[in-house]
């Protein structure tokens, strides 16, 4: 964090197995001043939509910092869904998301309900090669 200063926004990858250590790298993060948080979903054991939904949350909820998920499901076996991410986004879960999942149908069905579901959120959707925002 020191490196970039306030030059650039830093987005900790917040890459574990499990929700709890997630969130204990999470809130290293934060001690250490990064901007933001990028989570896959668990991947150790495989886990249903619910999980996942109630991982995201967890991680949340355990720190202040906008929290971004990272849709990359060949790394941790589950794609996750545009129904998932847009709930989640409108409820302010999620800031944004990582698309690298090389679904481009679902990248854009997934901005078009972003910008339908919640048009007032701050919402990034970044992918390998282009960054969309909604402001």
């Amino acid at each position: 964090m020191k490196t970039a200063g306030s030059a650039v926004p830093v987005i900790a990858g917040c890459i574990e197995p499990t929700t709890r250590r997630v969130v204990e790298r999470a809130e290293a993060s934060t001690r250490l001043g990064a901007d933001g948080l990028v989570v896959t979903a668990p991947f150790y054991a495989i886990v249903g939509p619910h999980e996942i939904e109630r991982h995201f949350r967890a991680v949340a909820a355990a720190v202040e910092l906008p929290l971004l998920a990272y849709d990359i499901p060949v790394c941790v076996h589950s794609k996750l869904s545009v129904d998932l991410l847009t709930r989640l986004a409108a409820e302010g879960v999620l800031a944004g998301v990582k698309d690298s999942s090389g679904d481009d149908v679902a990248f854009r069905q997934l901005a078009l309900a972003i910008a339908e579901r919640a048009p007032e959120r701050d919402f990034s959707l970044l992918t390998a090669t282009r960054w969309w925002s909604t402001r």
